[in-house]
C-alpha cells in the first residue's frame, strides 16, 4: 500500500513545510511506501532542491508538482490577499490533479506529526467525498472576533 500525502505551498511555507515533513517521517512506519507531493504554482530552486535533499535524508518519495493555476482556478474567481495564495485552494483540485491515486491526504505546512499517519490514513471514508477537520485554532480565532465585535469579549 501506498501512502499519497499532499501538501501545497509556496516560498513562503516551504520551511513549515519541511519540518512537517520531518515529524511525518520520523513518527510514520514505512516512509518507503509514502509519495508526498508538493503543489506550487511558483517555487525557487533552492527550495527545490532542499526538498530533494530532504527526500534522500527521509528516505521518502517526495513529488514536486507545478500546477498552473488558471487551469484549476478561474481568474477572479477565489479570494487571494496576503496570506491566502492561490496555492491554499490547490487542495480542492487534488482529485484533478492526481486523477491515478485512489486516496491522498492534504496536510496543512503548520502541521506537526506526533504519531503514526497510516491509523489515519486508513480510515474509510468510502461512503463520503472527503474527510476533513476543523482547523480549531481559526475557529476560536473567529469566535472571538464575533464575541468583541458584538460587546461580548
Amino acid at each position: 500500500m501506498t501512502i499519497n500525502i499532499v501538501y501545497s505551498l509556496n516560498d513562503e511555507y516551504a520551511s513549515g513545510a519541511a519540518c512537517s515533513i520531518k515529524s511525518l517521517c520520523s513518527n510514520t512506519h514505512g516512509t518507503r511506501d509514502m509519495v508526498i507531493y508538493i503543489l506550487f504554482s511558483e517555487l525557487s530552486n533552492d527550495n527545490a532542491v532542499r526538498f530533494e535533499q530532504l527526500s534522500k535524508e527521509c528516505h521518502v518519495d517526495i513529488r514536486l508538482k507545478k500546477i498552473k493555476p488558471e487551469k484549476h482556478i478561474a481568474k477572479n474567481c477565489f479570494y487571494t490577499v496576503n496570506y491566502l495564495t492561490c496555492e491554499m485552494y490547490f487542495r480542492m483540485f487534488i482529485a484533478d490533479i492526481l486523477p491515478k491515486e485512489e486516496k491522498a491526504l492534504y496536510l496543512d505546512c503548520d502541521t506537526i506529526i506526533t504519531g503514526d499517519i497510516v491509523d489515519l490514513y486508513m480510515t474509510d471514508i468510502s461512503d463520503f467525498i472527503l474527510g476533513a477537520v476543523y482547523d480549531y485554532p481559526n475557529i476560536l480565532r473567529e469566535n472571538r472576533r464575533i464575541c468583541h465585535d458584538i460587546g461580548q469579549a
